[in-house]
Formats: structure tokens, C-alpha cells, sequence
């Protein structure tokens, strides 16, 4: 488990794979599930 949270890392990265897991979502879409994260 920490290994695998290594490997993700970032702030972001796991609410991303998160929102991901279920299939493809938009960019603008993904946007406003996450909030706060930048664009960036």
C-alpha cells in the first residue's frame, strides 16, 4: 500500500484515478468533481 501511494504520489493524482476508475471522463467534467485543484 505505501509503495502504490508512492508511485501515485501528488496531491491530486488519486481523486483523479478515483474519478477515473469507472471509465472516461470529460476534462470539464472532471474539473468540477475535483473543485479545488488548478487547471494546471
Amino acid at each position: 500500500m505505501e509503495r502504490g501511494m508512492r508511485l501515485i504520489g501528488g496531491q491530486w493524482k488519486g481523486s483523479i484515478l478515483w474519478h477515473l476508475k469507472d471509465g472516461p471522463v470529460r476534462f470539464n467534467e472532471l474539473s468540477r468533481m475535483l473543485g479545488e485543484a488548478s487547471k494546471k
